[in-house]
């Protein structure tokens, strides 16, 4: 394993695979890929990637973790898929839906509930709760759904591969919603404690909404569109950013909409974050130069996120500066700074603070170290900020 380091982000090189889930206390799970395919699921804590128990399947991965440490995931047999929750590092495995039904946890909330799909009805989205399975009350529209994500409210959210919708369910599993999409291959992804739900509307791009709200698209980076796959307590999300003809690029959306390019390896241009946390803890997997798929994570190491959009847009803009990370650090405190007091509703120090920084970056332009054509625009948001909130 080795460290990337560039413009406040980390990214940590975990093995060969894709890391698939993290939770708040910054534990990570995925499975590692060594002979083609789904090989070894494991969980990555304080530093340590260690291997979980598959029980002898041949494939299996892990897909999710909950608050308490709980890990879901499937195993897969020649003849059969089994959906398993690994509680303390030892696997249990779910209830089966019939013989030979291949079966797959997908998300796990932290009352132990899991969520996901089984091939018995002959593809239903279902729930297990103390080990038993129940099939989510199907809707007539619904003939291949599967369920994705549950809340610790017990809100269900999935997608349907037939009619190209999302299906929401309600705590007790009745219908809540349906969501017409443009392709049931993307769908409903995930959903917060708060309700607020993402996925991604075929070439509509990515989006998130409240239960009973409408859908609010988020842009891609530069000429790209957005695909979003997982949404933190913060409003925060986590997918990628793609070009028609460009590159695929894992991205992280600030609670008001804003993106920023995650990166990849040097000599690629594809990597997918897939799951992200309340502490900047973003995972995924990304390619090399050569095309090997690497699970990843991403820290942010600097520029605090903020859910004002000018000043998220100013730190974003601050951390892309090409000049060195010591003449960045003065300009992300002093924002990071009017973040905080601007939530606590400190506005006049906010302003102040908002001056200040403008006034560096003034200063940074007087010596030479900032051009104009960068020094302007980061003013004129200052400006912005400042006649919002006077």
């Amino acid at each position: 394993m080795y460290l990337v380091s560039s413009s406040g982000i980390e990214m940590v090189d975990l093995g060969p695979g894709v890391a698939t889930g993290v939770n708040d206390r910054n534990e990570v799970v995925g499975f590692i890929r060594e002979n083609g395919w789904m090989d070894h699921p494991f969980v990555y804590r304080a530093g340590v990637l260690t291997s979980l128990d598959a029980l002898g399947a041949p494939y299996a991965y892990a897909s999710g973790i909950n608050e308490r440490g709980d890990i879901v995931g499937a195993l897969q047999y020649a003849d059969h898929g089994s959906a398993v929750v690994w509680r303390g590092d030892v696997p249990t495995l779910m209830a089966q839906g019939a013989p030979g039904s291949y079966d797959a946890g997908r998300g796990i909330n932290d009352a132990g509930d899991v969520v996901g799909a089984s091939t018995a009805a002959p593809f239903a989205a279902v729930l297990w709760r103390s080990g038993a399975m129940t099939q989510i009350l199907p809707f007539p529209a619904l003939a291949r759904a599967e369920a994705k994500s549950i809340n610790n409210a017990g809100i269900i959210v999935g997608v349907d591969m037939s009619s190209g919708q999302i299906p929401i369910w309600n705590a007790d599993n009745t219908m809540r919603r349906l969501v017409s999409v443009r392709s049931w291959d993307f769908g409903g992804k995930d959903i917060n404690d708060d309700g607020v739900f993402v996925g991604t509307d075929g070439s509509a791009g990515g989006f998130k909404a409240t239960l009973d709200g409408p859908l609010t698209y988020l842009p891609g980076l530069p000429g790209q569109i957005s695909f979003v796959e997982a949404i933190n307590r913060n409003g925060e999300v986590a997918g990628q950013s793609v070009g028609d003809l460009g590159p695929a690029i894992a991205a992280l959306w600030s609670a008001s909409g804003v993106p920023t390019d995650l990166g990849t390896f040097l000599g690629s241009t594809y990597s997918l974050a897939l799951d992200l946390n309340n502490n900047g803890w973003i995972v995924g997997t990304a390619n090399t130069a050569t095309g090997e798929m690497r699970a990843v994570l991403w820290r942010i190491s600097s520029a605090p996120r903020c859910a004002d959009d000018i000043l998220a847009d100013l730190m974003n803009r601050v951390q892309a500066l090409n000049i060195a990370d010591n003449k960045k650090k003065p300009l992300q405190v002093k924002l990071d700074a009017a973040c905080r007091s601007l939530a606590a509703g400190r506005t006049q120090a906010a302003i102040g603070q908002m001056g200040a920084f403008r006034n560096q970056v003034t200063a940074y332009e007087r010596a030479r170290e900032l051009s104009s054509a960068a020094a302007a625009p980061l003013r004129e948001r200052a400006d912005a900020f400042i006649a919002r909130i006077r």
